[in-house]
Formats: structure tokens, C-alpha cells, sequence
């Protein structure tokens, strides 16, 4: 006789033999044997939770027995879940006794796969003497029962290799999976390792040059490749770099700046192209910036052909850098004799003066003689700023040429102000200007400044309405008048 177990797991219904004798009566005889061999059905994360055993007796008639419990290596359970092998025990129906009551079965891992056309890995690095790769994406397990999906209890890990650490291209790049979590020993994963490329790439390191050299010497200091004029700036920035790099070519830049220096007004930048012919980076230093010493700005750099690669970057480099006074504030009133203006925003009393840019030894009066005249010079001071007591160095004033004065009186630029006394608005006009555009400033009786501005032309109105009544200075390109606010 053909013999059969039926196991059901849930709703499924696992056929180990026919019941042709599902009705037989019970047999007079005692002895029940569970005619059976190992089963196997696959997790799904529910309870097997009901067998229809069948028996049958001494006379080959069949008799239907539900197990009574389950065992787990050799432990009683509620019920059957987790992957394992198990045994179903049935208790004897009246009347009968069994010769083996119990009969095993295996619930069998689930197999899992992993769909690796999402699994996505950064293809270019910079060496470092490893053979890892960054995994961008991991990918997601397929087959994975939806009790287990949330809460979460299995997680696919995946690492990545270079088939080598050296620097190079047509590297293949080989994804590594494995899976962890409380519900791993429910699954095994088919497939543990995936060709992702063979066109992998490992770039050289950026170099960073020593710079042309530091210190006054050369009137140049360097930060690791980025030198900076020692005596500072007046109407640009230019850096100058020596920069290279083992793989392409190093073409785009970025400055970026911190919050106080982007509070005076210089700007963090997007990416911008290298001038590599000069090797130089310039940037503007913005209107009314305050004259000070050391700002800070930093700047990276990267090869564009991998702007897709954002970790593909140089380190960052920080730099100093110092914004001057006006040259306007050298003032030459003989062909010998040059001083400190001081009819501007400030009005200074220590100075030390330079010719050519070196110091001249003894030189700290508001006014210099030259006792072989200025003509073939340039001239320029360094002065303690009066509020905060910082000392800031002015830009050069340009007498290689000689002084240069005006052969008719009436060319020498003069500002007026009118009405003056002024109760709402004020007209300033400056006449016989070599400039167009003009810088004006006003401040009150103690020496804070109340208003800027910047104007084409001969003329400009300033709205007084708001100026408490009082004397005001006003400073058009270095020339000052005073006006009274009615």
C-alpha cells in the first residue's frame, strides 16, 4: 500500500501519502506506526501550525491523528517558525499505542537575492594605499518575508574592492554582500560578491608646491603652495600657486571665506576656471572694506574631468592676507617732502615710513623728507590704526615720475557743499576731477561716520533730514569741507 503524510503549513497542504482510506474503521489491533521521512518547506515567517498526521495499524488500516506539540532539538515550542528542524509528537488515541509518535520535518532558510543593478560604487579615488571603494548604493534584498521587512530584521551590508591599491585605470571593482540582523538565521543570500566595473580608476594625490618663497625677503609668504604679498593689497587679491597633480590636470578652483570676512563683504565662490598660464587666483576686495591686517580665505582645488566626484578635491588651504589704506592717504606737498593725509576717515599719529618698499630707518613723523627728492620713488606707511590700535600698511603712492602739480591753479580739484548751512538736503560738487567716479564720506563732529557713498560725475545730493543738527566733515576723494545740519 502506497503510504502518505499530509503536513499543512499555514494554508499549505504538503502531501506525503494518498489518504485512499481516509474513512477506516479502527482496527482491533494496538500498535500505531507514523510511516514518514524528513519534510521540508521553506520560511515565510508565519507558525506551522497544523499537521494532519496519519497513522496506520497492524492491518494497514489508516487513522487520522492530530500532533499535540512540536520539538526543537529536543525542546517543547508553541510552535514552529524559525528555520530548524523539528518533530510534531502526537499523542496516542484511545485504545492504541504508537511505535514512534513523532515525525520530523525542516523548516529550510529562505534564499535571498540581491538586486545588484542598484548597488552603486564611486569608481575614481585619490590613492591611499588601501583597495576599498565607497559604496554609494547597496542595492535591496529580493525574497525577503514581508514580516521581517518592518520592522526591519535583516540588512544587507555590502563592501567594495579595487583588484588593487596602485594608482591606475581599467580597474575592475568586485561588490561584496552579506546580511546581518536578529533575523538572519531564517535566510542565506545566493550570491555574495558582483563585477561592478572594470574601469575603476585610483588618481595621484594632488602636490602642493613650497611656493616661491616666505618672509620679506621676497616679499611673499607661503601657505603650502599659496604665496601672498607680505605688504598686503589695495584693490585686488592675487595669489599666486604651484600646484600639480600625478593624474590630470588641476583646473578649477573655489575660495571660500569665513563669517566675519563675509560680513566685511568678500564672497565664497562657486567653482571657477584656473588660469593656468599665469598660475595666478585674483579676487576683488570690496568697497569701504576696513584696512586690516591678516583676513582670512581658504581655497580647494580639483580637476574637472571628475566634478562628478565631489570628495575628489584638494585638502583645503588657508591663507592670510592683508587690505591696505588708500594711497590717497600719501599725500606729496613738496618735491621732497611727502606726509600722512590725515583730512580722510582717520587720523593718525604713530607711522613708520617706507621708499621702494623698505623700511626707512628713523622715518615715523606724519612727513618725511627726502633730501633727494621723491621723484624715481614710491612711497608708503605703515600706521596704528586710532581704534583699535592695529597697525595697517597704506599702498604706494607712485613718484617714479617726479610730483606731479597742476600748471594752472584752477585745475586742482576743489569740493563745495551748498546749501551750507543745510536744514534737509545738501549738493556736493567736486570741480576740475582727473576721475569719474568719487568716493564720498561724511562724518560727525566725532569722527564717526554717518554716511557713504560712491558717485559719476560733478555732483551728488545727500539727504540730511535725518543728521541731528551739528557740524558734519565731508570727504570727496580725499578733500575735505565742513557743512553745518540746521
Amino acid at each position: 500500500m502506497k503510504k502518505t503524510l499530509f503536513f499543512l503549513l499555514g494554508a499549505l497542504l504538503v502531501t506525503m501519502l494518498p489518504l485512499s482510506n481516509a474513512n477506516a474503521q479502527k482496527s482491533s489491533a494496538k500498535d500505531l506506526t507514523w510511516v514518514g521521512y524528513d519534510t521540508t518547506v521553506a520560511y515565510n515567517g508565519t507558525a506551522f501550525t497544523g499537521i494532519h498526521a496519519t497513522f496506520i495499524d497492524d492491518n494497514n488500516n489508516i487513522v487520522n491523528v492530530n500532533p499535540a506539540y512540536y520539538l526543537q532539538n529536543g525542546v517543547q515550542v508553541s510552535a514552529a517558525v524559525n528555520a530548524g528542524v523539528y518533530a510534531a509528537v502526537a499523542n496516542a488515541p484511545s485504545g492504541y499505542t504508537f511505535n514512534n509518535p513523532s515525525c520530523p520535518f525542516t523548516i529550510a532558510q529562505r534564499t535571498l537575492h540581491v538586486d545588484s543593478i542598484n548597488t552603486i560604487v564611486e569608481s575614481v579615488k585619490f590613492f591611499d594605499g588601501n583597495d576599498n571603494a565607497v559604496v554609494v548604493s547597496r542595492g535591496e534584498l529580493v525574497e525577503l518575508a514581508s514580516v521581517d521587512r518592518n520592522p526591519l530584521r535583516v540588512y544587507l551590508n555590502v563592501w567594495a574592492r579595487y583588484h588593487d591599491a596602485t594608482v591606475g585605470d581599467h580597474k575592475s571593482i568586485v561588490a561584496y554582500y552579506s546580511i546581518s540582523g536578529p533575523g538572519i538565521d531564517n535566510y542565506t543570500l545566493d550570491d555574495t560578491a558582483k563585477l561592478i566595473t572594470t574601469e575603476g580608476v585610483i588618481l595621484a594625490n594632488f602636490v602642493f608646491g613650497g611656493g616661491s618663497g616666505s618672509g620679506t625677503s621676497t616679499g611673499l609668504t607661503s601657505y603650502n603652495g599659496i604665496d601672498v604679498r607680505t605688504r598686503g593689497y589695495c584693490d585686488n587679491v592675487t595669489l599666486n600657486y604651484n600646484l600639480s597633480s600625478g593624474s590630470g590636470v588641476i583646473d578649477e578652483y573655489k575660495l571660500i571665506f569665513p563669517s566675519e570676512e563675509v560680513a566685511a563683504g568678500f564672497t565664497t565662490t562657486a567653482w571657477k576656471s584656473l588660469d593656468t598660464v599665469n598660475k595666478t587666483i585674483t579676487f576683488a576686495i570690496p568697497a569701504n572694506t576696513r584696512p586690516k591686517q591678516n583676513y582670512t580665505g581658504k581655497i580647494i582645488f580639483r580637476n574637472s574631468a571628475f566634478s562628478a566626484y565631489p570628495t575628489l578635491i584638494s585638502d583645503t588651504i588657508t591663507f592670510k592676507f592683508n587690505v591696505n589704506l588708500s594711497k590717497t592717504y600719501v599725500v606729496a606737498i613738496f618735491d621732497s617732502v611727502v606726509s600722512i593725509n590725515n583730512a580722510q576717515d582717520y587720523v593718525f599719529e604713530e607711522v613708520q615710513w617706507y621708499r621702494d618698499g623698505a623700511k626707512i630707518s628713523g622715518a615715523t613723523g606724519l612727513y618725511y623728507y627726502d633730501p633727494n627728492g621723491l621723484k624715481g620713488h614710491t612711497y608708503s606707511a605703515d600706521v596704528r590704526m586710532p581704534d583699535d590700535g592695529t597697525w595697517v600698511m597704506t599702498c604706494e603712492q607712485d613718484y617714479t615720475a617726479g610730483v606731479v602739480r597742476p600748471s594752472d591753479p584752477s585745475m586742482v580739484a576743489t569740493v563745495a557743499v551748498h546749501p551750507n548751512p543745510a536744514i534737509e538736503n545738501a549738493t556736493v560738487r567736486i570741480e576740475n576731477s582727473a576721475s569719474e567716479s568719487h568716493a564720498l564720506r561724511v562724518m560727525n563732529i566725532m569722527g564717526t561716520t554717518v554716511y557713504t557713498a560712491t558717485f559719476e560725475g560733478e555732483e551728488t545730493v545727500i539727504d540730511m533730514r535725518n543728521f541731528i543738527h551739528g557740524t558734519y566733515t565731508v570727504t570727496v576723494d580725499g578733500i575735505t569741507v565742513r557743512v553745518i545740519k540746521k
